[in-house]
């Protein structure tokens, strides 16, 4: 049965809600219809980035190098664990590995957020597996705000399946976005994907939850991508704003991706 986060006024229950979609997506408990969504986001995905051409590519990579020696990254401990610059394949690792994307389709899906906000388009992958949990329900809106104009050109080709009522993408500024044009009160899930620094994500990610109502989300992607966002998402979790935090992998047993917090 889906659940609605906002149905219960108990903390308790909003937590066990958490809780349970989290246990029910490692243990592969998806419907047919998620299977068969699924599997076309695959395709899609897979699709998309065989097209991207080679300048794209390195530009991206280029961008890798410069946050990689700026943010000072882990030394990786298992040869699986590397940064390799030069691979296509690791482009694809940080736009959203696919397990990740399909737990963001799958949490989604499951708790019925209606207003969602994405801050970091990127490539748009899981701006993808959102909308396409939006696709599902009968109400829902995404709002994916992008600060870089290079990636505007491929949005029109993947996003082309969804109706354009469920989103809007604002490219340009996120604070500006966040400060002049966004009523961020109304949103119920926020994914952030944008900045990974402790300096520009805690006061952001504060001052979010202190606007946000009683019971909405906020997923943070990266937690583990440097000590600096590691000591941030550690400030967060201390935020008076905060009811519940926890951290995501994918099987339980992986380093966490995703930081999640419930507002109070």
């Amino acid at each position: 049965m889906e659940l609605i986060l906002n149905d219960s006024k108990k903390t308790s229950d909003r937590i066990f809600a958490l809780e349970k979609v989290i246990n029910k997506f490692r243990s592969n408990n998806f419907s047919n219809s998620d299977l068969l969504d699924l599997e076309m986001l695959y395709n899609k995905r897979e699709a998309f980035m065989e097209s991207l051409p080679s300048f794209t590519i390195k530009r991206k990579i280029d961008t890798l190098k410069k946050n990689h020696k700026k943010n000072k990254f882990y030394s990786a401990k298992t040869s699986s664990d590397k940064i390799e610059f030069n691979s296509v394949e690791y482009v694809r690792k940080i736009s959203i590995p696919l397990e990740y994307g399909k737990f963001l389709y799958f949490f989604c899906r499951r708790l019925r957020f209606s207003r969602i906000l994405e801050l970091g388009t990127g490539f748009g992958i899981s701006t993808m597996y959102l909308l396409q949990a939006l696709k599902r329900q009968p109400i829902g809106f995404l709002t994916s705000v992008e600060k870089s104009f290079d990636y505007a050109p491929y949005y029109k080709n993947l996003f082309q399946e969804f109706n354009q009522k469920k989103y809007a993408l604002v490219i340009g500024r996120k604070e500006t976005a966040l400060t002049e044009l966004l009523d961020c009160s109304s949103f119920d899930l926020v994914f952030q994907d944008a900045d990974h620094s402790k300096e520009k994500l805690v006061p952001e990610i504060e001052e979010l939850l202190r606007v946000m109502r009683s019971g909405s989300v906020l997923i943070l992607d990266d937690i583990n991508w440097s000590r600096d966002m590691q000591s941030a998402w550690k400030l967060l979790t201390k935020s008076s704003y905060l009811a519940y935090h926890t951290e995501f992998s994918f099987d339980g047993k992986q380093r966490p991706r995703f930081g999640i917090l419930l507002k109070r």
